[in-house]
């Protein structure tokens, strides 16, 4: 039987390198399946899922919009407010 750095044969040992940073990155993938399925279970007729999808249209456009102005008046600082480090 062959065994893992220092670790007697079945024992139990991390596969990970940082599991707090694993099983949060899992509960975040969990929680984005449970929304997913919220969404898919609520938005069943084409009537349901038009005003959804203009909504994330109306949304990227905006964000586009305000990206472009942001961009064009950039004075160093993100919403003319937060300053940016250099680095």
């Amino acid at each position: 039987m062959q065994t893992f750095g220092n670790y007697p044969a079945g024992a139990y040992h991390q596969i990970s390198l940082n599991p707090d940073a694993t099983r949060q990155e899992l509960l975040r993938i969990l929680a984005y399946a449970a929304i997913f399925y919220v969404i898919v279970s609520h938005y069943r007729t084409k009537e349901k899922v038009q005003p959804l999808v203009k909504t994330i249209l109306a949304m990227g456009c905006f964000l586009v919009l305000f990206a472009i102005v942001q961009k064009m008046t950039w004075n160093g600082r993100i919403f003319w407010i937060y300053p940016v480090d250099e680095y």
